[in-house]
């Protein structure tokens, strides 16, 4: 049975391989912060878009990159940091 909070995560995102409990919820935490920052900086909140529809990897030098919908958008910029306590993500669009 999947927990609750891998649900809002596509698959691609719940097969990184990550050893740590602690690493793996504070990872999970500033992935789902950054959803939380992606849906406020489009303007729709959560509803239009699902978590499952925001989806944030890394290209090939480890900085975050979102995909909406399945599509690269280069236009929204984000940025994640997270304690063993603490996540926070802060994002922005560019016009």
């Amino acid at each position: 049975m999947e927990s609750t909070l891998l649900k809002g995560f596509s698959p691609v995102v719940k097969s990184t391989s990550i050893i740590n409990e602690m690493v793996m919820l504070a990872f999970f935490a500033g992935r789902f912060a950054a959803k939380e920052s992606i849906s406020k900086s489009l303007k729709t909140g959560i509803g239009k878009f699902s978590f499952t529809d925001i989806e944030i990897l890394n290209d090939n030098a480890g900085a975050p990159v979102v995909y909406l919908c399945g599509e690269l958008r280069e236009d929204i910029q984000v940025s994640i940091s997270h304690s063993q306590t603490h996540a926070m993500a802060v994002s922005m669009i560019v016009r």
